[in-house]
């Protein structure tokens, strides 16, 4: 019962991972992961290329990672649906925002003696078109700016960096909402990374659906969250956040709870 068989946390190149789909699918097929859900920044691209009904006895749940700010946090919400959707341009605006504070970033480094052209990050991240700050560390290690992906956060665009700049103020309701209003279950990311657990009360009264209690960012929190989901009465969910930085290590959500989430899956 302790097995963990799901991952419902994994990034691709199409947003700030840096590997493809098909190679995300083998490496969880690797290592026995049977449900799976690509969560890439505010774009389902990853899903145009694979079929994702089963794969190999891997089970795809559709899915996707949204920002929002709460007293000056930037918070992530996880949502999950039941089927690959093309939603349009509903999350045209969230990927123009991510444009726009990328320059904002940039003109900032630029004052700093860090020379990146847009179309200069634009190009190094593609296929992604949604740009973060991870695509931003990237290119500056590459340039020779910095020894280390990390030590572009740690002295330059981190959260307390003089160069970051904070995402547009989406709400907590307005963001679990969406993912509602398109027929998804709503999670709270990697809580204890966030700075949140005193303050899972006002997810919870703004109709989250669930929290991702195992990821390698809670360990010291596991036990609380659990807790506080089965108290509430609301879904138990993990992933490994992984995004090909490193080798991949099996993090996850255990069978018995991932049976509970697909009950609720299932009925979408």
């Amino acid at each position: 019962m302790n097995t963990i068989i799901g991952d419902l946390h994994i990034h691709t190149i199409y947003s700030d991972g840096k590997l493809y789909t098909n190679d995300i699918i083998k490496l969880l097929i690797e290592n026995d992961i049977k449900y799976a859900s690509i969560t890439d920044h505010d774009t389902f691209e990853a899903y145009k290329s694979v079929d994702f009904n089963q794969t190999d006895g891997l089970t795809i749940i559709p899915g996707i990672e949204l920002s929002c700010l709460y007293m000056g946090k930037d918070i992530h919400i996880l949502g999950y649906f039941k089927k690959t959707k093309d939603f349009g341009g509903i999350f045209n605006n969230r990927v123009n925002d991510r444009e726009e504070r990328a320059e904002k970033i940039l003109k900032c480094l630029s004052r700093k003696g860090i020379q990146i052209d847009i179309n200069e990050l634009k190009e190094d991240a593609s296929p992604s078109t949604v740009l973060g700050r991870p695509h931003i560390a990237r290119l500056m290690m590459k340039k020779g700016y910095t020894k280390t992906f990390n030590e572009a956060f740690i002295k330059y665009i981190g959260d307390k960096s003089e160069c970051n700049i904070e995402k547009r103020d989406f709400s907590i309701k307005e963001t679990i909402d969406l993912i509602k209003d398109l027929g998804g279950i709503a999670v709270i990311a990697h809580p204890g990374l966030s700075g949140l657990m005193n303050d899972l009360d006002v997810f919870l009264n703004n109709g989250i659906d669930g929290i991702e209690v195992y990821n390698s960012d809670n360990i010291m929190e596991v036990e609380v969250l659990k807790q506080y989901c089965l108290k509430n009465k609301i879904l138990i969910t993990g992933g490994s956040d992984f995004h090909g930085n490193e080798n991949y290590k099996k993090r996850g959500i255990q069978e018995q709870y991932m049976n509970k989430f697909l009950d609720v899956w299932r009925l979408l």
